[in-house]
C-alpha cells in the first residue's frame, strides 16, 4: 500500500522521523492514513478471551472516516508493528528482529509502531481515506514475533460481485508451491473455466513470482503474472505464465482476480497445453 505507507525500520532505527516510541502517523494524502495529532491509546478489555492462537486484531467503524482497532493478546507494554497489504497472502517479514515471519498480507507495507498497554490491549481510532478502503491489517508483536489475526478495513457500502459467493476450492496440499510430487495436472483434477478460491494447505492465492519447474506437484506450474486486484470488489484481467523449459512464461492464459476483502477469487481458463500443468497457491 504505498500511497500511504510511512516506512518503520523495525529494530534498525527509523526513516522519516518516526520514532518507535510515537504514536501517530505522518501526514500523507486524503487517499491513506492522516494523523494530525497524536493517536490516544486506551486500555480495552476483553473479559474471558483466550489467546492460545496468537494475538487478536478487530477493525470496524466505516471507510472513509474514523475506523474502530481494537487489539488483545499482545506482550504487556510491548510494541506492536502495523502491518498492511492490498489483501490476502503469505508475505514475509523483510527484515529486524522478526525477519522470516510469515504474514497473512500480500503486498506487504509497515506502517507504524505502537505501544501495547499493561494487558496486552490497545485501542486506537485513525482516520483513513478512501484509498484503503478494503485493505487487510494485521499487527505483529516485536517481543514474540506473533502476529495476529488478519482484519480488513471496511469498506463502506461496496457490494461484492457475485463470484465472491459462488467459487469451487483449491485446498489440495500438492497445489502448494511448496511442493514438489507426485505429478498432476489440473485438465484433469479440477472443471476448468470456473470460478475458485484457494483455501487451507494450498494457500490463499496464486503466487507473483514464478516458482520453480516441478514445483507444486506438476512439470509446468501456473503463476500469475501481475498484481492483484487492491480494492474490494475490484476485478482485473491478468497474465497466468507456465514457467517450463527455462523460460517462465513459455505458454500463457487470461485469469480474470476478483479481490473479495479477505480473499481473492480466480476465472481459470484451459490450460494452454495438453499437461502436466497447476495453478499454484501460496
Amino acid at each position: 500500500m504505498n500511497s500511504f505507507c510511512v516506512w518503520v525500520c523495525l529494530g534498525m532505527g527509523s526513516k522519516r522521523g518516526i520514532r518507535a516510541s510515537q504514536l501517530w502517523y505522518s501526514h500523507r494524502t486524503t487517499e491513506g492514513f492522516v494523523y494530525k495529532q497524536p493517536m490516544v491509546v486506551v486500555a480495552v478489555l476483553f473479559p474471558t478471551l483466550a489467546f492460545a492462537g496468537g494475538p487478536i486484531l478487530e477493525v470496524g467503524g466505516s471507510c472513509p472516516g474514523a475506523i474502530d482497532v481494537l487489539y488483545a493478546g499482545g506482550t504487556p507494554g510491548g510494541t506492536v508493528a502495523v502491518l498492511t497489504g492490498r489483501g490476502p497472502g503469505a508475505d514475509v517479514i523483510p527484515g529486524g528482529p522478526c525477519a522470516g515471519t510469515p504474514t497473512d498480507l500480500a503486498g506487504l507495507s509497515f506502517v507504524t509502531t505502537l505501544r501495547a498497554d499493561p494487558s496486552g490491549a490497545l485501542a486506537v481510532s485513525p482516520v483513513v481515506g478512501g484509498g484503503v478502503c478494503g485493505a487487510s491489517v494485521q499487527f505483529l508483536d516485536l517481543e514474540t514475533c506473533l502476529p495476529s489475526t488478519r482484519a480488513t478495513i471496511p469498506g463502506g457500502d461496496v457490494e461484492l460481485p457475485p463470484e465472491c459467493t459462488d467459487y469451487g476450492t483449491l485446498d489440495q496440499d500438492w497445489r502448494n508451491v511448496a511442493a514438489t510430487g507426485p505429478v498432476y495436472c489440473d485438465r484433469d483434477e479440477v472443471g476448468l473455466n470456473s470460478w475458485y478460491r484457494f483455501e487451507g494447505r494450498a494457500g490463499t492465492r496464486m503466487p507473483e513470482t514464478a516458482p520453480a519447474t516441478y514445483q507444486c506437484s506438476t512439470h509446468a506450474p501456473g503463476w500469475l503474472d501481475g498484481i492483484h486486484p487492491r480494492e474490494a470488489g475490484g476485478s482485473a484481467e491478468l497474465r497466468t505464465c507456465w514457467h517450463w523449459s527455462a523460460d517462465e512464461c513459455l505458454w500463457e492464459s487470461e485469469t480474470t482476480v476478483t479481490n473479495c476483502g479477505d480473499y481473492f477469487v480466480y476465472y481459470l481458463r484451459d490450460l494452454p497445453f495438453a499437461c502436466n500443468g497447476v495453478f499454484c497457491g501460496e
